[in-house]
């Protein structure tokens, strides 16, 4: 699974053989993002 910013900046990658994920993304800047992953369409969300 890799996060992007609005740009389309790559700003984390995270990889899991499990079918559930959790991903630490306090490091992250407020605002808009984009998750891509292999089994799901791609998702935005929102950082506040």
């Amino acid at each position: 699974m890799k996060i992007y910013d609005l740009s389309g900046r790559k700003v984390l990658e995270a990889y899991s053989e499990d079918t559930k994920l959790k991903i630490d993304i306090s490091r992250l800047s407020k605002g808009t993002y984009m998750i891509h992953s292999e089994n799901i369409p791609a998702q935005k969300f929102i950082k506040e």
